[in-house]
């Protein structure tokens, strides 16, 4: 797919049968999956059961880590009422890598029927990281301006307005084949579940941190090898960004959730 031009974009989109719709601003932000991969995920302001009618975003990373983005996939449902593709290749700029993305509308929400709530996250695709790990973040930048990557949603024919959130969420590769480490859901109101395959490494520790370096949940352990599983429950703490933050005996692992 090539660039998209914005005023074509939206003069295209503006069908008869399709009725204006009230400002609704929509934020974005990634997060990462259970598969070593990231979810990009929409949040709308009010209740919204219209056109989903276009968007674009660009998401970046460093060019050193080596990292690649896979295929994007989507759940069938959302991929009905807008379906999202990369739009031309992944190009790198002043040391970033960047994809630029573009979503169309295919169904009228009410249509399907469905309802996307106020302030829930909706996860828009998933998108899988392959050959390396960094930090993956929408992004508008100077390049991002040049090609028509920044940031835009199109509801209904009419351009709304929203935030880019930033989790500073990053995806860390295995220290060896046999090593794997997560934490899901990303986002939660209550747990968590931890779990990680320790291959031969000796587990030292698990912890939970807040955003201020305080650490706010501990769980000694020692011996420990091969995978592991635990459920962290987070309902007692305060909305906020915590590291979940893995010791061992050859180095630590690390994984961000948000408490909302």
């Amino acid at each position: 797919m090539g660039r998209i031009l914005r005023g074509w974009l939206i003069a295209s989109l503006l069908a008869p049968d399709i009725a204006a719709v009230a400002q609704n601003s929509v934020d974005i932000t990634t997060v990462p999956g259970q598969n070593n991969d990231i979810e990009v995920r929409v949040r709308f302001e009010n209740d919204f059961d219209g056109y989903f009618a276009a968007s674009v975003f660009t998401i970046r990373w460093s060019e050193a880590s080596g990292a690649g983005l896979g295929s994007l996939q989507q759940d069938a449902q959302v991929q009905a009422y807008h379906d999202v593709n990369a739009s031309g290749p992944e190009e790198t700029d002043n040391g970033y890598r960047y994809q630029v993305f573009a979503g169309f509308g295919g169904s009228v929400l009410s249509d399907i029927p469905l309802t996307l709530m106020a302030g829930e996250w909706i996860t828009l695709c998933t998108i899988p990281v392959v050959n390396g790990s960094d930090v993956f973040t929408v992004v508008n930048d100077d390049f991002t301006a040049t090609v028509n990557g920044d940031y835009y949603v199109s509801l209904g024919g009419q351009e709304s307005q929203g935030d880019i959130i930033e989790f500073n969420t990053a995806l860390f590769a295995p220290a060896a084949a046999t090593q794997w480490f997560r934490a899901f859901p990303a986002v939660t109101s209550d747990r968590i579940t931890v779990e990680v395959d320790l291959g031969d490494s000796e587990l030292v520790g698990l912890s939970l941190v807040n955003a201020a370096g305080e650490e706010v949940w501990a769980n000694a352990l020692s011996g420990l090898r091969g995978p592991q599983r635990w459920v962290i429950d987070l309902s007692s703490l305060g909305s906020g960004i915590y590291i979940v933050r893995l010791r061992m005996l050859d180095g630590e692992r690390v994984a961000r959730v948000v408490k909302r």
